[in-house]
């Protein structure tokens, strides 16, 4: 019911979403609805898609500084006799603060969810939290060009799957995230990458995510009203 929207997001008076198009480990694509709907979320917005299991300790790395313990707002940290931090995950209520204030890496996010379609979900709603703020006043460009594999969130790149496509631009964001997958799909797959053994396939992310249905973030944002899988 409630998204939780970077300020500078929530504040603007409009919107130009500039989307690099690829595949995403987690859901299937990346494109008009991961762009928004993950980066226009706050910290705790993206902890909220992501994961619903709470953040948890590595003792082995933990440094037992307690920084970790000043910071969470909801008290939910607390130190063993070994000075060890310890996470109630009764108390925790999934801000992912300590993940970013724990220097050591000693907290990390258990990113589970991605492939039970209750991702694409959550990413979808948020984008459905931004836009509804800037009725009139969004606008979505995305470049079908050095499509990868994955996500560009990794510190390298794959070879891209397709040939570079060009760039399409919309006010209907289904429209323009099914007008992109339907030229990839349309287009032949590169021998050198990742599809080299699936290079006759007309769905190219399903055959490289196998254990992702990406029609799950169209078909919910098509039924949450926020555009039409038909174009032109």
């Amino acid at each position: 019911k409630e998204t939780r929207i970077g300020a500078a997001i929530a504040h603007a008076d409009a919107l130009i979403a500039i989307t690099h198009f690829k595949g995403h480990e987690a859901t299937g694509f990346g494109g008009v609805f991961k762009n928004i709907g993950m980066g226009s979320a706050s910290r705790t917005g993206k902890q909220e898609q992501h994961s619903d299991v709470r953040p948890r300790v590595n003792p082995t790395i933990c440094a037992r500084c307690g920084r970790c313990l000043k910071w969470c707002p909801a008290g939910a940290i607390t130190q063993g006799p070994d000075k060890i931090a310890f996470i109630d995950s009764s108390r925790c209520i999934g801000c992912a603060e300590c993940t970013i204030t724990c220097t050591n890496g000693a907290i990390a996010i258990n990113w589970i969810e991605g492939q039970k379609g209750a991702l694409q979900e959550k990413m979808v709603e948020y984008a459905m939290g931004v836009l509804n703020t800037k009725p009139g006043k969004a606008g979505f460009i995305s470049f079908v060009m050095n499509v990868s594999p994955d996500c560009d969130c990794c510190n390298w790149n794959d070879a891209p799957i397709v040939p570079n496509i060009g760039i399409l631009a919309s006010q209907d964001p289904v429209a323009l995230d099914q007008a992109c997958i339907d030229l990839v799909n349309a287009a032949p797959a590169l021998s050198n990458s990742r599809l080299e053994k699936d290079l006759h396939t007309d769905d190219k992310f399903g055959a490289i995510h196998k254990d992702v249905d990406w029609h799950t973030q169209l078909s919910y944002a098509e039924e949450l009203g926020l555009g039409s899988r038909k174009y032109e």
